[in-house]
């Protein structure tokens, strides 16, 4: 059997008081799913962007969906940023 311990941290930009980026871990008996996630700014908005990510990405992926499938969902759900495209 594999083990792995799994644990993170996160450190807020200066002058924001929430972070942009998200890690989600989904557990169960036998496995364990983790996303990561950056939300590409830093703030409310990219804090927002960030965690739908993981919680879709953590949640498909421990319920067996292909990973294409995943991104595919992932890309055509969130919006595209005015400013990077």
């Amino acid at each position: 059997m594999i083990t792995c311990e799994v644990s993170y941290a996160s450190k807020n930009k200066e002058g924001e008081s929430i972070c942009g980026d998200t890690i989600r871990i989904r557990r169960d008996a036998q496995r364990e799913a983790v996303s990561v996630s950056d939300g590409l700014g830093s703030g409310v908005k990219a804090s927002i962007l960030s965690t739908l990510t993981a919680s879709m990405a953590s949640t498909m992926v421990f319920n067996h969906v292909p990973l294409n499938e995943v991104v595919s969902s992932i890309l055509s759900t969130l919006p595209v940023c005015k400013v990077r495209g």
